[in-house]
This record gives structure tokens, sequence and C-alpha cells, in this order.
């Protein structure tokens, strides 16, 4: 949304715009997360920070473990 921002939410719905608004909230978080990652902006041990990157599930985590690799 480049040069409108977010005015345009007050012209829709309001139920709409609650329904929308933490969707909106956890998309911004895994777009950011994308960007960083692929960007290789993380500082070491950030990418582990909860503040940062939501809940973290371990068992998710160890379905990327390559064959060889130990936790």
């Amino acid at each position: 949304m480049e040069g409108i921002g977010w005015d345009w939410l007050k012209y829709i719905d309001r139920d709409l715009v609650l329904q929308f608004s933490p969707n909106l909230g956890k998309a911004e978080q895994l777009a950011s997360n994308i960007w960083l990652t692929v960007g290789d902006y993380w500082r070491p041990g950030e990418i582990l920070d909860e503040k940062i990157t939501g809940p973290i599930d371990e068992q998710e985590l160890l379905r990327y473990l390559q064959s060889g690799e130990l936790v």
C-alpha cells in the first residue's frame, strides 16, 4: 500500500476491519521474519528469540535438521 497508508480502513465496514486486523498483524510478522531470513539480517541467537519470532514449536524445528546434524 505504498503512498496510501492505512487510511483506506476508514472507508470500509468496521466489522471487516476487526476481522482483518489480527490477520494483518500475523502477515506482517511472518513477512518481517522472511525478509530477515532471506536478507541474512538475523543477529546470532536472535532467530530463536520468541519476543521476535513468536512461539517456537520445537518439534517443527527438529524437522529441518539435516541428516547427521544433532541438537
